[in-house]
């Protein structure tokens, strides 16, 4: 047992330094539920042009998901075809990408809490994405909801 204990001090150590994440997103895509537990993701705030950024992508399956909102505080952000800069949601999936800002589609995202860096961003999304090149092919979401950690602000 002595043998091992540098090794096993040496792995409680570690989890004490490195946080794992705990980021999700849950989403309904024409009636077919998704929850991404841990995706990769990235999380920030763009002071540059005053906006929030996420992007969720599921290992090993080329799915991707992004919001992103003016502003960087809680509220509900409701985009329309004469306020389309003011939101994007769009998904990558095999059967195509879709996008709220084809079309200036109607989308909702709400966000329930702002925290700073380090602290969580969560929020719930909604709306109807259109096909980036069938304008024929839509996918509607609802159901969405985010809870991520905010990461470093850019420029």
């Amino acid at each position: 047992m002595k043998k091992f204990l540098p090794f096993i001090l040496l792995f409680f150590a570690g989890c004490l330094v490195f946080k794992f994440s705990d980021n999700v997103i849950r989403f309904t895509v024409d009636g077919e539920k998704n929850e991404w537990k841990n995706p990769i993701s990235e999380v920030y705030y763009d002071r540059g042009d005053s906006s929030t950024y996420f992007s969720f992508a599921k290992i090993g399956e080329g799915e991707e998901i992004g919001i992103s909102f003016k502003g960087n505080k809680t509220g509900t952000y409701i985009g329309t075809q004469e306020h389309s800069e003011n939101y994007l949601i769009y998904i990558n999936t095999a059967s195509g990408t879709y996008s709220s800002n084809i079309f200036a589609a109607a989308c909702t995202i709400k966000v329930t809490e702002y925290g700073g860096v380090g602290k969580r961003i969560k929020g719930n999304f909604s709306g109807k994405l259109y096909n980036a090149i069938d304008s024929t092919d839509y996918v509607s979401i609802k159901d969405g909801y985010f809870d991520a950690e905010r990461g470093e602000d850019q420029e």
